[in-house]
């Protein structure tokens, strides 16, 4: 078995193993798979394991991003998808280029095990004492029980509470669809008490969000009177059957204003007729703003584990919540395993991007 990083050459043999082997939610069109598989020089942020006759057997897909660890710059690289043909599975090869990656690459970031990759990132990742991927949700009107599964229905019912307004008078909120020239100065103040997180330049914010194909995202500017940038929340509006649905895939805020951005997030969402608002998370720094801001964690007591996350289409399985930092750097650099110093949000892997009915709705549209 050769082991090789993938070039352009092995994009008709990735389209037919792909074809084969991927699951109906990954999708094969090749912009797509450009903007999140292909770093900033051109490469390919792919590996393949190819047999003696060149075909491939095995593939690991991952996900190349800014990172910043103790106030080391450094690539960041989320384990995306690996998947191993049937007649090769029991030589290990996905685990063998799982484990090449986890022990050479500098940061290594990893959600949403399954059964297979959970050991491998159980014994070569940290994880973190009651840390793992977290999902907050605030029920926005009473269509949204109409998602729900029925059987979770009244408790949800229960979290649906009147929406509180900002009390700072002084903010202003406007929708806007690019990064405002002022974005680094506060996200240097917002970024400056975390010791390992998505390091988001200007740059990489319009690549991510305002570049991102098929899929559009919205963003939420607050200022203050002096016209000082308080918060920003990303913001993509999914639709259903039912009515729009709110994702926060991002939320950067200035220390004082973390509720007020918040809850003219929740206020701007529900004046759009939103049936609910969620924002996925690893890491404890903003639990206590989301909570007054009346986000509830969701969990089987309260229902709202039940509420979808998954729209296109409406599907109520579950992810798995783990969460792992792996890599080299990790292991020679101490003082970063603090829950509340993690930063992860759901736009920063690939826990945000569009199923195939997705960009066939969006090729149909545009």
């Amino acid at each position: 078995m050769n082991y090789l990083d993938m070039t352009d050459l092995d994009w008709p043999l990735f389209i037919g193993f792909a074809q084969k082997n991927f699951v109906k939610s990954h999708s094969i069109d090749r912009v797509f798979n450009e903007f999140w598989f292909r770093r900033t020089d051109g490469s390919w942020s792919i590996q393949i394991a190819k047999r003696d006759d060149g075909s491939i057997a095995a593939i690991n897909m991952m996900i190349e991003a800014p990172g910043r660890i103790c106030d080391v710059q450094t690539p960041l690289t989320w384990m995306s998808t690996v998947i191993a043909e049937k007649d090769v599975q029991a030589t290990g090869v996905g685990a063998q280029l799982l484990l090449h990656a986890h022990r050479t690459l500098p940061l290594v970031g990893c959600t949403c095990a399954n059964k297979n990759t959970l050991p491998i990132n159980e014994t070569l990742g940290f994880d973190f004492p009651g840390l793992k991927m977290r999902r907050f949700v605030r029920v926005l009107n009473e269509e949204c029980l109409q998602i729900v599964k029925k059987d979770s229905r009244n408790k949800v019912k229960e979290t649906l509470k009147p929406l509180q307004y900002p009390e700072n008078t002084d903010l202003d909120r406007v929708w806007c669809d690019i990064v405002p020239d002022d974005f680094e100065e506060l996200w240097g103040v917002f970024s400056d008490q975390f010791t390992c997180f998505v390091d988001k330049s200007r740059e990489y914010m319009n690549h991510r969000y305002i570049d991102s194909p098929y899929q559009d995202y919205h963003l939420l500017i607050i200022r203050d009177q002096t016209n000082k940038l308080n918060g920003i929340s990303i913001v993509r509006f999914q639709s259903t059957p039912y009515g729009k649905c709110s994702r926060i895939v991002d939320f950067i805020a200035r220390s004082g204003s973390e509720i007020d951005v918040w809850l003219h997030t929740l206020c701007a969402c529900f004046e759009k007729k939103c049936l609910y608002a969620d924002f996925i998370v690893m890491g404890t720094d903003q639990d206590w703003s989301l909570s007054e801001a009346g986000f509830k964690l969701a969990n089987d007591q309260n229902g709202l584990e039940d509420v979808p996350n998954l729209l296109s289409p409406i599907d109520y399985r579950r992810w798995s919540y783990t969460f792992h930092i792996s890599g080299t750097l990790p292991r020679l650099l101490d003082g970063w395993r603090v829950n509340k110093k993690i930063w992860f949000t759901k736009g920063d892997g690939d826990r945000d991007w569009p199923t195939p009915l997705d960009i066939a709705e969006y090729k149909t549209n545009y």
